[in-house]
């Protein structure tokens, strides 16, 4: 049998344990983001290097008539299946723009609340980076919700929860026990039928009901801020993303920025989470959204 093609199998063979390993060791936060890419790239050489011995078990076949035809069949295209991840990878960086760091702001991006744990080492961008984002995003846009702020904080979270992302760091969240006569506050018609149904019975709201009326008083003219962070599914890779919500009079503009804790490259994750908690966000506040 030729040489070359068994070696074309086993190193192919050998490298499933190996990447399973590297996968494992970053999922359970033994080795960190920057080792696990090493041992990818060293991975991504036993399997091209199975390829090549592939290649020359081809030879050897074609013109000594060796035998191992079979495995080294086996052997290149076991190899390819293992390189698809990355191939797709590299697609992914050759057809979005070397960013790590992307926000619907670019000229007064968010900032991060609990810059320790925040990847993002950038405060405010350049013009080149601000000029890349806008032409390569386009579509990744803040949105004005006709909305009072305290009301949009409450679907934020329920967002950011059904996403799976978790929120490390927050700043002037309206508190959670507000009755339902304010969560109905920004609704024209609801707060209407509200007013009807008490104004007969001449109910005077609780000391409770108050002092909650007046901390969201308070909280409408201040900024809401809130840092998650997410975890990619298969290898645990970190990114951060922060969400301020701006009072503008009755309505709430929020923008949002996420940030790779990884290399120069997001391979276009950043603005997929943005546009995905954006879609969701629209969905929860159906027909009080305008982008801008």
């Amino acid at each position: 049998k030729s040489k070359a093609a068994i070696w074309c199998l086993r190193i192919s063979v050998l490298a499933i344990p190996y990447l399973i390993l590297a996968v494992f060791l970053h999922r359970t936060g033994s080795i960190d983001s920057e080792q696990v890419f090493w041992l990818f790239a060293f991975g991504i050489s036993m399997l091209i290097t199975s390829i090549l011995f592939g290649l020359w078990a081809a030879v050897e076949l074609w013109e000594k008539g060796s035998k191992g035809g079979r495995i080294t069949v086996n052997g290149i295209l076991l190899a390819t299946i293992l390189l698809t991840p990355f191939a797709y990878q590299l697609v992914l960086a050759l057809n979005n723009p070397t960013l790590n760091d992307l926000a619907t702001d670019v000229l007064n991006p968010p900032q991060y609340l609990n810059t320790m744990t925040s990847g993002s080492k950038i405060v405010d961008y350049n013009k080149y980076q601000a000029r890349l984002i806008v032409a390569s995003y386009p579509d990744v846009v803040n949105r004005d919700y006709l909305l009072p702020t305290s009301r949009v904080s409450r679907e934020v979270e329920k967002v950011l929860k059904n996403l799976g992302w978790s929120v490390i760091a927050s700043e002037n969240i309206p508190p959670k026990n507000a009755p339902e006569e304010l969560e109905l506050e920004g609704d024209k018609k609801a707060t209407k039928k509200l007013a009807k149904k008490q104004k007969p019975k001449k109910k005077k709201k609780s000391k409770k009901a108050k002092k909650v009326a007046e901390v969201e008083e308070v909280i409408e003219e201040k900024e809401i801020i809130f840092q998650a962070k997410i975890k990619s599914a298969l290898i645990k890779l970190e990114s951060d993303v922060v969400i301020r919500l701006s009072p503008d009079g009755n309505d709430t503009q929020v923008d949002m920025r996420a940030s790779s804790q990884w290399g120069p490259h997001d391979f276009g994750n950043n603005a997929k989470y943005i546009s995905e908690f954006f879609t969701r966000l629209d969905k929860a506040l159906v027909g009080a959204s305008v982008e801008n």
